[in-house]
């Protein structure tokens, strides 16, 4: 593709300057082929600064396309979550609320009368049922104290302590079994433990003990909506935390795609951009390389008025030989090169030394001699030719001569 280009712009090139009308004097071919050449390395410094500075605007604006996309999808997703925050948050607190009110209720409604103790052991309902409180056995004061075995808190913490209650001198805490008549709570734990769990053995031992009577609720019907309550709530509470957290992922999921395709959109665009500037760019180096190397090459050739044209192809082809060394010499070998004259780093070296050596004291027939020494290493390669239409065009259209440059 770059080769095509190098090919395109010096066609067009040859035609950017007016023809002369008549032919130069010995000395005008200097001035009017340096004239026409430092206009063309001029116009190409120009153009390639007003390129850098075209592909940096059109990076800001790549910049600012995707800063602003990513600024709207920020506010998108702030305005999702807000929605979801306004939406949720309100039936949350509520939810939460009825949940911890009927926490706080649930003692004074979970009261039990034990109507079997045989049923209550048949019906396990004994491991949802608070332990309460110590008791006295017949002998009053004196008597042994008794704690249940066998409830919520088993193994019960009061059982083998020292008795509080009973007068006798190292009495401790005697366990006992559910007696008829016994009162006590159902404990909380039986209804939390089985909320959205099929077939818990919590609820259905309650269930069972009450239909079985192996004891009554004292207040039944406000403990089946406290029940109730909690159970419903609870659900309802983790479904509308759930919601709520999948609607702020699913705003940063949003927010996060939209800025991730908005980058790869910039990227795709930048690569693209790039791709057109450093063409541009290098057939503008191109024409800057070919325009120096024509000043270089009028102002060595003006040492040889009298054979000014051909002394100009000799210096052209010398000052294309010696940068086109300069930088093979300056470049990390890779081992890729072809060029058929060229085939070492050492001789590469000493040719460039060669090369700026006889620049500094430069003559026609030095410049010959190195030229044929080095052959068409370099001259033999198409971007040369390249250049020779441009060369050639324009040193015509200065001086009214056509020269040929040959590799």
């Amino acid at each position: 593709m770059k080769k095509s280009l190098v090919s395109l712009i010096v066609l067009s090139l040859a035609f950017a300057v007016p023809t002369q009308s008549t032919a130069a004097t010995k000395q005008s071919k200097f001035q009017q082929v340096n004239k026409t050449f430092q206009a063309l390395l001029t116009d190409g410094n120009d153009a390639l600064d007003a390129l850098d500075a075209e592909y940096e605007k059109n990076i800001d604006a790549l910049d600012a396309a995707l800063l602003a996309a990513t600024q709207a999808a920020e506010v998108a997703s702030l305005n999702e979550v807000l929605a979801a925050t306004t939406l949720y948050t309100p039936q949350i607190a509520a939810s939460t609320k009825k949940i911890d009110d009927a926490k706080v209720n649930f003692s004074n409604f979970a009261k039990v009368k034990v109507l079997s103790a045989s049923l209550v052991g048949a019906t396990r309902i004994y491991r949802y049922l608070e332990c309460g409180d110590t008791r006295l056995g017949p002998n009053g004061q004196g008597g042994q104290e008794y704690a249940i075995t066998d409830c919520a808190d088993s193994p019960n913490p009061q059982l083998g302590k020292k008795s509080t209650k009973s007068t006798d001198i190292g009495a401790t805490v005697a366990g006992e079994n559910w007696q008829k008549g016994y009162l006590t709570s159902i404990n909380i734990n039986v209804i939390i433990s089985c909320i959205g769990i099929v077939n818990c053995g919590g609820t259905e031992a309650l269930d069972n003990a009450i239909a079985e009577n192996a004891v009554q609720l004292l207040t039944p019907i406000e403990f089946e909506t406290t029940r109730s309550t909690i159970k419903i709530e609870t659900v309802n509470l983790a479904n509308l935390n759930t919601k709520y957290g999948e609607a702020r992922k699913k705003a940063e999921a949003t927010r996060s795609e939209t800025v991730t395709r908005a980058t790869s959109a910039r990227q795709s665009q930048l690569d693209d951009l790039t791709e057109i500037y450093q063409d541009k760019k290098d057939a503008l180096e191109i024409q800057a390389s070919i325009a120096e190397n024509a000043v270089a090459a009028a102002k060595r050739a003006s040492k040889d008025p009298e054979i000014f044209d051909k002394a100009f192809t000799v210096a052209y082809k010398f000052e294309y030989n010696r940068r086109m060394l300069s930088e093979l010499a300056d470049t990390e070998w890779s081992g890729t090169w072809t060029y058929r004259t060229i085939n070492s780093l050492a001789k590469i070296a000493r040719l460039a030394d060669t090369a700026d050596s006889i620049a500094a004291r430069y003559s026609y027939k030095n410049a010959s001699a190195f030229n044929s020494s080095i052959g068409i290493g370099f001259t033999g390669e198409p971007e040369f030719r390249a250049t020779l239409k441009v060369v050639v065009a324009k040193y015509q259209k200065a001086t009214g001569t056509r020269i040929a440059i040959s590799a």
